[in-house]
């Protein structure tokens, strides 16, 4: 559960990072195609203002003329050609693509040379009278959207002129020009929208998805046990106060867990301790009876499995009972603890030296043969003769009879029970008993060596 939170929270950095993204990128689309729209539809609605003010301007031109013509017999008397020229001069400074022609299509007059006329302008001129009739307009307009042209059919039988009609067309060349203008303008406005976004999600990222992401990691090294982590968030908010909240937490499981960790210091010592004690003699510091039947049971099978001898020694005190009758149990007690100190001085560190009861001991003596164990067994006997035991108003000295047995795989796989080899162990010791103590006896077939 804890890992999918953390999931979860790594999803929601993720999501409103691209959520950010997708709404920026309609934002700007959404802002440019409003400005362009707009920006279009004005420039074509001015290009056509500008138009129709000019046409305008030539029909004011054109009814002066009239009013002129009106009022002077000179110009009453002249032929249509010749007002066309009149009209000619009004109209040249102000267009400079034009034509005057009859309603049946003759051209009368061209504003230059090879000017191109369209091959509907007699169909066309002839719509610019109907209108004229019908609707009262001055001109009749036709919009070339392919070629951005404007063209107006002015009827001018009102003005002196006959039956002519005016041609004129209107070139829109500027409308690209403002169109370059205008992908200018919106580049800069997207590059400023979109340095805008940029400083934004910076914000964004600093403010909320780093430090999620930041809580993301410290959350993913608690979860794999790493308790020491800290996060480091500086904010003054929400995130801030988890930020610490989350340092105290991580704080307390740190000082659970050491605590925890002590206590079960303190349990496996005393479990060690308690396991010690269970198999160590507690007046003598050696391993116990019961321990001793165990390893020794162990160590058979080692032996066995690997062909390597085992010895076993069984080591008495000599007249131990006086001792306690003489000088007291405790003193009794003082020289077993000698006794044990002075085995442990001889053994290896490999041996396993146990008390076995009361005034015996025992030793199990790994991969020695009977050469080696004797060794061992003669090194006890004579450092327990050489050292006198001293307690408060007496010296005792002290001698030790000691059995032995060492035996290879072909005799261990005759005598695999512990209880078997500690018996033959303590018949040698009986032996040494007879004999008169304070020596080392090898059992051998029931037969002293």
């Amino acid at each position: 559960m804890r890992r999918r939170f953390i999931k979860r929270i790594n999803t929601i950095g993720v999501k409103v990072t691209m959520l950010y993204i997708v709404l920026a990128i309609v934002n700007i689309s959404i802002f440019t195609i409003l400005i362009f729209e707009n920006q279009i539809d004005l420039i074509v609605d001015n290009t056509r203002l500008n138009a129709k003010e000019l046409v305008s301007t030539i029909v004011s031109s054109l009814k002066k003329f009239s009013a002129e013509i009106g009022t002077s017999s000179i110009f009453r008397a002249r032929s249509v050609k010749e007002r066309i020229g009149e009209a000619d001069s009004v109209i040249r400074p102000l267009v400079r693509d034009y034509l005057f022609f009859s309603e049946s299509g003759k051209i009368m007059l061209l504003s230059y040379p090879g000017l191109d006329v369209p091959d509907s302008y007699v169909e066309d001129g002839l719509k610019a009278i109907a209108n004229k009739d019908f609707s009262g307009r001055d001109f009749y307009l036709k919009i070339m959207e392919d070629t951005r042209e404007l063209y107006f059919y002015l009827p001018l039988h009102e003005y002196q002129l006959g039956d002519t009609i005016l041609f004129m067309r209107y070139h829109m060349k500027d409308i690209g020009e403002r169109l370059s203008d205008l992908y200018t303008l919106i580049t800069v406005i997207i590059i400023a929208i979109s340095i805008f976004h940029a400083l934004f999600a910076v914000i964004l990222y600093r403010m909320i998805i780093r430090p999620i992401h930041i809580l993301y990691q410290g959350s993913g090294e608690i979860a794999v046990g790493n308790f020491d982590v800290r996060v480091n968030i500086d904010h003054r908010d929400e995130l801030g106060a988890l930020g610490e909240s989350f340092n105290i937490m991580a704080e307390s499981v740190q000082e659970k867990i050491d605590t925890l960790e002590d206590q079960m210091k303190i349990v496996s010592d005393a479990k060690e301790k308690i396991e010690q004690m269970a198999i160590t003699d507690d007046l003598t510091g050696l391993y116990n009876r019961r321990y001793l039947f165990e390893q020794l049971e162990l160590e058979i099978e080692r032996s066995l499995r690997y062909g390597s001898p085992l010895g076993f020694i069984m080591i008495d005190a000599d007249h131990f009972k006086n001792i306690n009758d003489t000088h007291g149990h405790s003193v009794g007690d003082i020289v077993l603890k000698e006794i044990a100190a002075l085995i442990r001085e001889n053994c290896r560190e490999i041996d396993t030296a146990a008390r076995y009861g009361g005034e015996e001991f025992a030793v199990i003596a790994l991969s020695a043969d009977t050469e080696t164990t004797f060794v061992m067994a003669e090194r006890i006997r004579k450092s327990v003769e050489a050292k006198p035991i001293r307690c408060d108003d007496c010296e005792i000295n002290l001698t030790v009879s000691i059995g032995l047995i060492s035996y290879r795989q072909d005799d261990l796989e005759k005598m695999a029970h512990p209880d078997d080899m500690v018996n033959a162990a303590d018949r040698a010791l009986y032996r040494a008993k007879q004999n008169g103590r304070n020596r080392t006896e090898i059992y051998s077939d029931d037969k002293p060596a």
